[in-house]
């Protein structure tokens, strides 16, 4: 994800806190694949009472799931 994009999921997924971003990404990136990943995304939304379906929150959702997606896919983080 490009750096701008990720400023703006920080603003306005987790409310301006890099802290709250990094301990997310620290749980996606403990998920083994796109079912576990996809309940922390969830949880995330809910914990911080985002619409899954904004703008900033799809294209956070399609940034963690390009993660699971296969060899096309690899070495690319959110």
């Amino acid at each position: 994800m490009s750096a701008k994009l990720e400023e703006k999921i920080v603003k306005k997924i987790f409310h301006g806190s890099r802290s709250a971003y990094q301990i997310g990404m620290h749980r996606l990136d403990e998920s083994a694949d796109w079912p576990s990943a996809s309940r922390v995304v969830e949880g995330i939304f809910i914990d911080n009472d985002v619409d899954p379906f904004s703008k900033y929150a799809v294209a956070f959702t399609d940034a963690v799931s390009a993660r699971f997606r296969g060899p096309q896919s690899a070495g690319k983080k959110p």
